[in-house]
């Protein structure tokens, strides 16, 4: 599922979620994908995707949600971290560009909802 913030015609955000792809459980949802433009960081469009994409991962039977992200990229697991998601050991390395990064899982229990 795809799901697109627009605002006066202009995509300011977007968000990619589904069935998790790695090592996931049956009940297991996954946000493949997020991004806000920069410049309306901070303005709630991302935290709205967020709970939008958990709400229809509930609708489709999923009891959590996990997602990948950049070990490095504090801003971005800050984030994820205030809209409830929790490191929880699992962790890989990337090649990208020639250089190896660490990616973190994150995971939300929404089964309480």
């Amino acid at each position: 599922m795809v799901q697109v913030f627009e605002e006066a015609g202009n995509i300011r955000g977007w968000i990619a979620s589904g069935k998790a792809r790695e090592n996931g459980e049956a009940h297991e949802g996954e946000i493949y994908a997020l991004y806000v433009d920069p410049s309306h960081w901070r303005c709630a469009i991302g935290g709205a995707l967020i709970r939008h994409a958990e709400q229809k991962l509930w609708a489709e039977g999923f009891q959590s949600v996990v997602l990948w992200v950049l070990e490095r990229n504090n801003l971005a697991r800050a984030f994820y971290s205030k809209c409830g998601y929790a490191e929880d050991g699992e962790s890989k390395t990337i090649d990208i560009a020639e250089s190896k990064l660490v990616e973190l899982r994150l995971i939300k229990i929404i089964s309480e909802r």
